[in-house]
């Protein structure tokens, strides 16, 4: 007998120079009569340095997770949301003439992944979109002089059909 449980795994691979990755959504489409059991963002991995003049430019940062229906039964309900810090070591090159002060963070799954068990949907119910947004807010207004890196993650949805 065929499993009756299927997993949805849209994802990002992305890197970044001179800005932020912009926020994106990761749509899952649940067919018709599915029943969303759990969803997540596993093999995350956030990496990102900045150097410059200014210790201004050294600063914290966060991504915020949201997950909610676009279509179907809940539509527009939000079912989780949340904001993940994302570490940061900070550089001081004394020695130097240009970029003396440096910032670098690093994030995995234990930083950014999450993993939640939910029930959504009916037999009878109608095919529905779920979709996984994400926006990376620095704490302050900074510029980005040097800034570059990489982010990638796995939006995962389980469901029951």
């Amino acid at each position: 007998m065929a499993s009756r449980y299927h997993w949805l795994t849209p994802g990002i691979d992305a890197q970044f120079n001179l800005s932020l990755p912009t926020a994106q959504a990761f749509p899952a489409s649940l067919p018709a009569g599915a029943t969303l059991k759990r969803f997540m963002v596993r093999q995350s991995a956030f990496y990102a340095k900045n150097q410059s003049n200014s210790f201004n430019d050294t600063f914290g940062m966060y991504v915020n997770w949201t997950v909610h229906f676009t279509s179907g039964p809940n539509s527009g309900r939000t079912i989780y949301s949340t904001n993940r810090d994302i570490p940061v070591e900070f550089g001081l090159n004394p020695g130097s003439i240009s970029n003396v002060y440096s910032a670098i963070w690093h994030a995995g799954d234990n930083e950014l992944g999450f993993n939640e068990r939910c029930s959504y949907g009916l037999a009878s119910g109608a095919a529905a979109n779920l979709q996984c947004s994400y926006s990376i807010v620095p704490s302050r207004f900074s510029t980005f002089t040097n800034l570059f890196g990489e982010f990638t993650f796995q939006f995962a949805a389980l469901y029951y059909l």
